[in-house]
């Protein structure tokens, strides 16, 4: 792993605002994710992006593609976040 790639994970795990609002995040995306109702099985990730950014202006650049990534690495693992 690179050491920029690093240094973003570790930004992750200290952004409190981040953990904050995580729940709500997997909460607002997880029917974008979901694959049973995707169109021509593909996932809705525009609209899981814009959903994201109307919600929670402050979601920018990295930290956005970030939100999504551990989104659906969480997703991919079969566990949901605790509320």
């Amino acid at each position: 792993m690179s050491e920029s790639a690093l240094n973003v994970e570790r930004d992750q795990r200290s952004d409190f605002e981040l953990r904050e609002i995580f729940v709500a995040a997997y909460a607002l995306v997880e029917p974008y994710q979901d694959t049973d109702g995707a169109w021509l099985s593909f996932a809705h990730e525009s609209l899981a992006q814009e959903a994201l950014l109307d919600k929670f202006p402050s979601l920018g650049g990295m930290r956005l593609f970030g939100v999504l990534g551990t989104i659906s690495a969480v997703r991919a693992s079969g566990r949901r976040p605790s509320d």
